[in-house]
């Protein structure tokens, strides 16, 4: 195909994993199993690394993963802050011993360039949109059960398709010659 995959990730037990591959997209909800202290679930670091080295190129190059930076928010729970940052280091080490290049990303910066032109008050519910503008293909259904569609799949699909557009528009420096379905 001659483009890099791209990876987006939402990092969230109820997040998401979505690859990019030039005009085709997947999207993944984030691989979860029992959590061994009995309550709730985490994430399956052995099924994260299974999807994203999927990933990996028909020329063998790891693929660019993107990551959204998470950080504590007021009036959130210890319990939920260290889940979080535990998600993100798990995706980040597995990105890491793949050899996959990493790109944390703020949240502002990814929705700002991606909900552009279009009203984004409830952030949740203009991913979902902007997803099926883009993809109209994908489905945004976790699993076949759900009726709802998931804003985790949306957002990690987005990471995905901010990085495109990130390295498509910095491949002139790198000295590659990319083509995006995005830009």
């Amino acid at each position: 195909m001659g483009s890099r995959v791209v990876v987006g990730v939402d990092p969230g037990v109820t997040g998401g994993i979505a690859i990019l591959d030039g005009s085709q997209a997947k999207v993944h909800p984030m691989p979860t199993m029992p959590n061994p202290n009995g309550r709730g679930r985490t994430i399956d670091a052995h099924r994260v690394r299974d999807i994203i080295k999927a990933a990996v190129s028909n020329n063998g190059e790891p693929p660019w993963v993107i990551l959204e930076r998470q950080q504590a928010m007021p009036r959130q729970g210890v319990v939920s802050t260290f889940s979080t940052g535990m998600g993100v280091g798990i995706i980040y080490g597995i990105s890491c011993a793949l050899g996959a290049p990493i790109e944390m990303v703020q949240v502002k910066t990814w929705q700002s360039a991606m909900f552009r032109g279009m009203p984004h008050k409830d952030t949740k519910a203009a991913s979902i949109r902007r997803c099926k503008e883009l993809f109209p293909q994908v489905c945004l259904l976790p699993t076949p059960k759900c009726t709802r569609e998931s804003h985790g799949l949306a957002d990690a699909l987005l990471l995905a398709a901010y990085g495109h557009r990130t390295l498509v528009a910095c491949a002139p420096q790198l000295g590659r010659s990319l083509e995006s379905p995005l830009s």
